[in-house]
């Protein structure tokens, strides 16, 4: 299979089922009020704080050693990362019920949606794992089927506790959490049917993964938090209806966003193998090609978004379209980002990438404190897409630095072009 049926899977199984709330949205907007959309909203970052912090890029660690290790040392690695998440897990726990009353004011839930959001956190990772090793390994059509089980799952228990009980913000959360366990219930027997669902520790392992952990967790803490502070900043300082129509922004923004994340997540295995054959051309042409056409995609989206909004969203929810059409173009970025920065994961270097992504992230957060009392869905929208921007330049430069890549060479851009089209092949 050539990268680009590979990546068709790979790309059109992540967009169908990280596009949930999008494909949702003309019914949830018309169902729950600004308020219950905006605790749905802190419900889901708080779950991604839970998955960072448990999760530790390990499925990224497990991408990049499989290319490194024979298999059974590749299993052994996959299992002292699960002892890892195993360890992490129980801190996260102890941690939030040690602090669940000032964690809860913090964010602005509930208590008991903190135990949840963890607990969804930790199905979660044992369903990002078994997708991850399939995509390193390959098997795309195994990687498809897990994630369309999740999808049909998923929208079936919203049907019911959401459309037919009646349950609102509630019924939404609960859809989530239990189709989350299902899953992670499928994808344990998975791994074990796999023979990899075996926890072991051996110090070698431990000390591998931490230093490919540890470098990159300041940078991953960055990512998340700017994806989820700005909530919790939102929240406590103008309250969810904004919050809930931030989100809505964002959904509408998403499929431009989840596309950038599944290329990224379609190309990783390929351009880490033509790394190590030192292939960089080829990479770097493949690049240009993806950032072309998710530009193309992202003109024609925006057109559709204008003139089909009404019908996508509620009522409730109309000051949201401009903002969307500008958060579209961060998802571009955010593409471009992820490019510029794979030289620095496949040689295991990330300890520079913290810099850029906590001063970028720093900068967006600040903008949006400062100016909290005159607050718009504008502002934010270009502060979000100023951020990306600084972390697009800020990775280009240290990478070409650290792992140089001919990006800069553009008198051989329509060359490397041609011979991409032709010869990317497994």
């Amino acid at each position: 299979m050539n990268i680009f049926k590979e990546g068709a899977v790979y790309t059109s199984t992540s967009v169908i089922q990280k596009s949930i709330p999008f494909l949702l949205m003309p019914f949830l907007t018309r169902v729950l009020s600004t308020e219950e959309y905006g605790l749905v909203a802190i419900f889901i970052s708080t779950v991604s704080i839970y998955s960072l912090l448990i999760g530790a890029s390990l499925n990224g660690f497990v991408r990049v050693i499989y290319h490194k290790s024979s298999i059974k040392k590749f299993r052994a690695y996959v299992g002292n990362a699960l002892a890892f998440f195993a360890v992490m897990s129980l801190i996260a726990f102890m941690i939030t019920w040690i602090f669940d009353s000032s964690l809860s004011q913090l964010i602005g839930i509930k208590s008991n949606y903190l135990y949840l959001a963890l607990f969804v956190a930790f199905l979660k990772f044992m369903f990002d794992m078994r997708l991850a090793i399939f995509q390193t390994m390959r098997q795309s059509f195994n990687y498809a089927k897990l994630q369309l089980t999740l999808l049909i799952i998923e929208l079936l228990i919203v049907i019911l506790l959401v459309f037919h009980l009646h349950k609102g913000a509630e019924g939404r959360i609960l859809s989530i959490t239990i189709s989350s366990l299902i899953v992670a219930i499928i994808s344990s027997y998975l791994m074990h049917r796999a023979k990899l669902l075996y926890i072991n520790f051996n110090l070698n392992c431990f000390k591998r993964i931490g230093k490919f952990i540890f470098p990159l967790l300041p940078h991953s803490i960055a990512l998340t938090l700017i994806a989820t502070l700005d909530k919790f900043i939102l929240s406590s300082n103008v309250g969810l209806t904004f919050v809930g129509e931030f989100a809505v922004a964002l959904y509408l923004g998403s499929p431009v966003w989840i596309l950038a994340e599944s290329i990224n997540k379609a190309f990783m295995p390929w351009s880490f193998e033509k790394f190590s054959k030192g292939n960089l051309d080829l990479v770097v042409g493949a690049s240009y090609l993806l950032l072309i056409g998710l530009f193309i995609v992202g003109i024609i989206y925006s057109i559709f978004l204008f003139f089909a909004f009404d019908l996508i969203v509620g009522e409730a929810f109309k000051d949201a379209l401009y903002p969307a059409l500008i958060l579209i173009w961060a998802g571009w970025l955010k593409l471009a980002y992820f490019l510029t920065a794979k030289g620095l994961v496949y040689s295991e270097k990330m300890n520079y990438l913290p810099l850029v992504s906590v001063i970028s992230g720093c900068i967006y957060l600040g903008l949006i404190y400062t100016n909290i009392e005159n607050i718009t869905l504008m502002n934010i929208s270009i502060y979000m897409n100023i951020m990306y921007v600084m972390m697009f330049v800020g990775v280009h430069f240290l990478s070409q630095i650290i792992y140089p890549q001919p990006w800069g060479n553009i008198k051989s851009i329509p060359a490397v072009l041609k011979i991409s089209y032709k010869k990317i092949r497994i």
